[in-house]
């Protein structure tokens, strides 16, 4: 197992006491953190029920089914930890504010999920509850879970993948791989998409390792399920060398077929695109999991890589730990964000790091007429929705504060000036009380001015082609007020 993200334990592995007045404070302690045990364990339980749907849909074409049980996931989590919010208050009533209760909740249920695979998830959970009792901003490293040093994803489990090795010809290899999956794949032509899969494998392997050799090939026992889509993901393995080895399924009316094979990190990252919707994929260790995704994409945020699985809560958790470590060894200032100020938000960055954080303004920018609640309501359609690979996804926080010294004056004059009802600046915190980050683009205004006239050109063609996806997923970028 990865190293444990608590901040609280010591080195002997203690954790601070919490100073008790009676023993009925103890049993409400005791009956909080069973109680949010209890909660998270049927989250789990449910997610994976969920997932698990995904097979059968795939398998007889019940896409429309495959897209409900997607929404229903998506919104689970936030159900559940306002099930166990109201439940609380209800069970601790003028108690429930009462701190003493909460730091022995934490640490008793530190214990109940100590030894789960999933024990990362169990404290974003954790988290998420106390925030909405206490309405924390920033911090609270006494009532949450708060680890901001290296972390070590948990080793990978030998039943996690199985392995393949060419003990005849490169297509026997590729059939053993594609028959284990038992899918039901055209019989008509899985003979060609073997022959197509081999030729491609050992093509790649000439190029870019200059031999064909390979000591074996590792598939994740696991099948991702996407929209009408699914993926056989796996790596090669050559002394040192590693690389991405990913099946691209369709089922069309005669069964399943290869329909590409990726072979490169690019082409990996691609399928794991934050403009992309989750995967469905079945993960008794999601932090196994994500330790295999990203030895194939080193580059890719471990955050993005939970995201991608459908645990986005513990992604934001991630990130924000990411950007916390960050801005602790970094010294530049946050700044407007280059390109054309929106009409609705008003967006800032900080140059060293790949994200944007995104603000609603106060009041929107002629001719828009849209209110705060509609822009709310925009984002959680982009979130609801299939992307289809053209909209970017968005984690939004609440609460977040920042050293006032890493903004730039004009920033924060702007933040007051336009957003001053959702940001507040102190003598030494700007708080930001509702916001949204995403990966950092390439502004449209500045590429059209900034590139040549070719690229420029097919920039714009692009964008076209991005509304007409868009359309075609029942969706109009005019209508996102984003």
């Amino acid at each position: 197992m990865g190293t444990r993200q608590d901040s609280l334990v010591t080195e002997a592995g203690a954790t601070p006491s919490a100073p008790w007045t009676n023993a009925r404070q103890r049993q409400l302690a005791h009956s909080t953190a069973t109680a949010i045990y209890e909660a998270f364990d049927t989250y789990q339980q449910q997610f994976k029920a969920i997932t698990r749907n995904a097979a059968e849909s795939f398998i007889e074409r019940k896409w429309q089914q495959h897209q409900e049980d997607g929404r229903l996931r998506l919104m689970l989590y936030t159900d559940k930890v306002n099930e166990i919010v109201s439940g609380l208050r209800i069970m601790l009533g003028d108690d429930v504010s009462i701190r003493a209760i909460w730091f022995d909740a934490r640490r008793l249920y530190a214990q109940m999920i100590a030894r789960r695979n999933d024990y990362e998830l169990a404290e974003t959970f954790f988290n998420s509850v106390t925030r909405r009792i206490f309405t924390t901003i920033g911090v609270d490293e006494k009532l949450e879970f708060v680890w901001f040093g290296a972390t070590a994803l948990p080793t990978e489990g030998r039943d996690l993948y199985n392995a393949y090795v060419r003990l005849q010809s490169t297509g026997e290899m590729v059939r053993s791989i594609l028959v284990t999956y038992q899918l039901p794949f055209n019989t008509n032509t899985l003979e060609r998409d073997i022959a197509a899969v081999a030729d491609r494998l050992d093509d790649y392997l000439m190029q870019a390792w200059d031999s064909p050799e390979f000591d074996r090939i590792e598939m994740l026992k696991a099948v991702f399920y996407r929209n009408k889509g699914a993926y056989l993901i796996g790596r090669i393995r050559c002394r040192n060398r590693t690389a991405p080895i990913i099946f691209a399924l369709l089922h069309g009316d005669e069964g399943v077929e290869v329909d590409a094979l990726l072979l490169t990190e690019s082409a990996a990252s691609r399928v794991f695109s934050f403009t992309r919707s989750y995967f469905h994929v079945a993960a008794d260790s999601p932090g196994e999991l994500v330790g295999f995704l990203k030895s194939l994409m080193p580059l890719k945020p471990i955050a993005e890589l939970y995201t991608a699985i459908g645990y986005n809560k513990h992604g934001k958790t991630s990130l924000y730990r990411a950007l916390y470590r960050h801005l602790g060894n970094s010294s530049d200032k946050f700044q407007i964000a280059p390109g054309a100020k929106g009409m609705v938000m008003t967006v800032f960055t900080l140059p060293s790091y790949d994200v944007v954080f995104k603000v609603i303004k106060d009041r929107f920018a002629y001719p828009k007429t849209s209110t705060r609640r509609q822009v709310i309501n925009s984002y959680r359609l982009v979130f609801q929705h299939d992307r289809v690979g053209r909209m970017v996804d968005a984690q939004e926080f609440e609460n977040l504060s920042f050293h006032r010294d890493r903004f730039s004056e004009e920033l924060i004059e702007e933040l007051l000036k336009v957003a001053s009802n959702t940001v507040q600046v102190t003598e030494k915190e700007v708080i930001l009380k509702h916001v949204y980050t995403e990966r950092r683009l390439y502004p449209l205004d500045l590429y059209i001015k900034e590139m040549g006239l070719e690229k420029a050109s097919a920039a714009v063609i692009d964008y076209g082609n991005a509304i007409a996806d868009l359309a075609a997923a029942n969706i109009f970028p005019g209508d996102l007020f984003i």
